[in-house]
């Protein structure tokens, strides 16, 4: 498949007996490169959860001090636990509604889990303290930060996490 050109994994061919004009790629190809660009699904999650620009993201996105992030560690397991009992809590009152059908409340329950999904993972996917900042602040928006957990942080950090509007 080399030539006397620089190779390029992107154009690999499945097989030589594809349809004239059409290249096949092997599936590990495509993934490699969808998840290689640019727009990756933890990008767009990241920006469906907070509506913010890339150039916003980076500014709230930098290395936090070792104390901070000792503690961001504890209380992002508290808050991740906050967040599965609320979404628990909602699914047990949405079953308990007897005025709609079984396949409704399911039909609501999966709607509800789906939607709460899109939020656990843009706020809880990824442990780094590169971004921890920035997760604090989307976990802030939730709601799901106690102002005594909160009170762990230093100044700096409780600054620039505060949620945005």
């Amino acid at each position: 498949m080399r030539s006397g050109r620089a190779y390029d994994w992107r154009r690999e061919r499945l097989s030589q007996a594809s349809p004239p004009g059409r290249r096949v790629f092997k599936p590990s190809v495509l993934l490699k490169y969808r998840w290689s660009s640019k727009g990756n699904k933890l990008s767009r999650a990241k920006h469906e959860a907070t509506g913010l620009s890339s150039a916003a993201e980076e500014s709230i996105m930098k290395t936090i001090r070792e104390s901070d992030w000792k503690v961001f560690k504890q209380v992002r397991e508290t808050a991740l636990q906050r967040f599965c009992q609320h979404v628990l809590d909602d699914v047990d009152a949405i079953n308990r509604d007897a005025g709609l059908t079984a396949h409704e409340r399911y039909l609501k329950v999966y709607e509800l889990i789906h939607a709460r999904d899109r939020k656990l993972g843009a706020a809880f996917d990824g442990l780094s303290r590169s971004d921890a900042a920035f997760r604090l602040m989307l976990i802030r928006t939730l709601g799901l930060v106690s102002e005594e957990d909160l009170a762990r942080f230093s100044p700096e950090l409780q600054q620039s996490s505060i949620p945005m509007e």
